[in-house]
């Protein structure tokens, strides 16, 4: 485990470092009142494992205080991801837009809590996520590790995963540990 944390923040130092000056203020609705605006990022926003552990949270999640954003980096959409969209999340397609352009598009929503689901996988974004394009920032599902990037500021897991004052100094997030288990899955 800290051979992976230490290789995570390398990873974030050579690649997203330089990109910490790119930073720009969030100037989000500020309104208590006013939902919320949480955003998924995902290259696997279809049939895979993570869609499984999403659907019930998007499902189930309170319309009438939060508006979700499915960032969906799916070269061909299938079957799971019409049905996530059927439960009133906003789709945005983010298979032919660089690193920048998928921060821009984030910050232009007026995203206020942006959930990674990749972590360091495949056709991850973090370099999105690096850009600080929401004001929170959150790793969760997709690879149970640290990010290693300075400006993701939580990691949702467990204590099965993450037993309390033994993985805290393994990752660049604050880790916040969901009681009982961090996933749910969809029947």
């Amino acid at each position: 485990a800290a051979e992976i944390f230490r290789e995570h923040q390398a990873w974030a130092a050579r690649h997203a470092r330089a990109l910490e000056d790119a930073v720009l203020p969030h100037h989000n609705d500020r309104d208590p009142a006013r939902r919320l605006r949480v955003g998924f990022v995902s290259p696997y926003i279809h049939k895979h494992a993570v869609t499984f552990f999403l659907e019930s949270v998007i499902e189930h999640h309170d319309r009438a205080q939060l508006e979700i954003f499915l960032y969906a980096d799916v070269a061909r959409p299938d079957d799971y991801s019409e049905r996530l969209k059927t439960h009133g999340a906003h789709w945005r397609g983010t298979v032919d837009l660089d690193h920048a352009q998928l921060a821009q598009l984030v910050r232009d929503d007026g995203i206020d809590i942006l959930v990674d689901l990749s972590g360091q996988t495949a056709n991850n974004r973090l370099l999105a996520f690096a850009r600080k394009p929401a004001p929170i920032l959150v790793n969760w599902l997709g690879f149970p590790s640290t990010t290693g990037l300075p400006s993701m500021d939580y990691r949702i897991t467990d204590a099965y995963c993450d037993p309390p004052g033994m993985t805290e100094h393994l990752n660049s997030e604050q880790l916040v540990r969901l009681p009982g288990t961090a996933v749910a899955q969809s029947a």
